[in-house]
């Protein structure tokens, strides 16, 4: 026996300096080590019954909530799946090349027909699984042409496994993005997504930030089993090359979006969130990767003090 397990805890702000537990309680500052063990000896209640024994309770079922060895106590147990899977596939070939949507000065191909895929498996313990379970996972995409000039495109997505009789980790989304062009270089923007796990895994979790859309805000500042997301901007195409090596662009956006329900609520800030914002796009036309510079400021609406009011952003990224 060593200290070193102890006091690696107590560095970390993990123990009670008041040496109590408060679970569940607004006063818990830590918890306390302990060891212990104990014996219950039971008896079939037949068996009680039979030889006249005082019966003091009855047990009715019984659980383990014990995942085997892991690296740490904090992370659950491994998880292997091993499948053959079937998969089907739709392309539907109609695409539209358009111009200054998610780039600049460079054409895309926006797939208007359906596009769909589909993969079902399933794991076995015979093939080295964890368990026995369908495993099931979907998308579907298609875009639509609103007027002689809008673009709306679409998609939504299902994934989930079945095992013991029932559905388990489901995941399912829905997104669409709008553009439409105007004159002298204008572009409006209009995008929205929802997703929600039903019958969530332990590290299972819709996470919501400035890395995926509510931008000014930290990396995976609201975490639940439901996400919503809805952006607008007000974006400019210009005609501006400098040293015929990058194109300049420029937008002003609003985001608001809110990850709730579950274990893991973000409890300073589980409300709606907002962010606004205008920021420049240097796009370079020699790059095979096609990256635009985001060079921004962010103006979030958080209620709490650990989010700035003010930021300044630089990024890249493969879309306006």
């Amino acid at each position: 026996l060593t200290p070193d397990a102890s006091i690696g805890f107590s560095k970390a702000s993990m123990l009670s300096p008041s040496g109590q537990c408060f679970a569940f309680d607004d006063r818990a500052n830590g918890y306390v080590r302990g060891e212990g063990a104990g014996i219950f000896v039971i008896k079939r209640l037949s068996a009680a019954q039979k030889d006249g024994d005082r019966i003091y309770c009855t047990i009715r079922a019984a659980i383990i909530n014990q995942d085997g060895h892991t690296s740490s106590m904090t992370v659950p147990g491994d998880e292997t799946q091993v499948m053959p899977f079937y998969r089907y596939e739709l392309i539907e070939d109609r695409y539209e090349r358009l111009f200054n949507r998610n780039q600049l000065g460079r054409p895309e191909f926006f797939p208007l027909g359906w596009n769909a895929v589909v993969d079902i498996g399933l794991a076995t313990t015979s093939l080295g699984s964890t368990r026995n379970e369908w495993v099931v996972s979907a998308n579907a995409s298609r875009g639509f042409t609103l007027g002689s000039r809008q673009t709306l495109m679409t998609s939504a997505y299902l994934t989930g496994r079945y095992a013991d009789g029932g559905a388990d980790r489901v995941q399912t989304g829905f997104s669409a993005q709008y553009y439409l062009p105007q004159s002298g270089g204008w572009l409006f923007y209009a995008a929205a997504a929802a997703d929600t796990l039903m019958s969530p895994g332990p590290t299972d979790m819709l996470l919501l930030g400035g890395d995926n859309g509510l931008r000014g805000y930290p990396l995976r500042y609201q975490a639940g089993n439901h996400r919503a997301l809805f952006t607008i901007e007000e974006r400019l195409y210009t005609d501006v090359f400098v040293w015929r090596l990058f194109r300049l662009g420029a937008a002003a956006y609003i985001d608001i979006g809110r990850a709730w329900s579950g274990p893991h609520v973000n409890l300073n800030a589980p409300g709606w969130l907002a962010s606004a914002g205008v920021g420049q796009r240097d796009f370079s036309v020699r790059s095979a990767v096609s990256h635009l510079q985001r060079v921004a400021v962010a103006m979030p609406s958080s209620p709490v003090a650990d989010v700035k009011r003010v930021q300044y952003l630089l990024k890249t990224r493969t879309s306006f």
